[in-house]
């Protein structure tokens, strides 16, 4: 009965163990995957308010926020609500331009990088 019982208990420590190493391991990899792909979408948003902003700019000399692009229907309207997939996105209009900054919305877990635009189009790591 012993022996019977302390197999059990082996076995359950062995798969419980084995879960851990495996399934961990598994579980970290589709959360990195899952970071990797939100960074990618807010630079991706990003060059969709660059494009925007250059539009409202063409038609009405002015920048805008976000708000603006998205009643302009200059961009989608998930992201003129300022939130999307795993990042905050604020637009800052300036009479000569604007700067667009992308934050994951929980830091570590939806993404670790900040992203922003300006008027020049190209997104970079960090803020300006």
């Amino acid at each position: 009965m012993r022996r019977a019982l302390s197999a059990v208990v082996a076995l359950g420590l062995f798969v419980f163990l084995a879960w851990i190493v495996f399934g961990g391991t598994a579980l970290i990899r589709v959360s990195l995957h899952m970071k990797e792909r939100n960074e990618e979408r807010a630079r991706t948003s990003l060059e969709e308010i660059a494009r925007g902003e250059a539009a409202l700019h063409a038609r009405t000399t002015a920048y805008g926020t976000i708000a603006d692009l998205g009643s302009g229907e200059l961009i989608d309207t998930v992201l003129a609500t300022g939130t999307k997939q795993g990042y905050f996105f604020l637009v800052t209009p300036t009479p000569s331009g604007f700067s667009a900054v992308a934050r994951p919305s929980d830091p570590g877990k939806t993404g670790t990088r900040v992203f922003s635009v300006d008027q020049g189009g190209v997104v970079r790591e960090g803020e300006r």
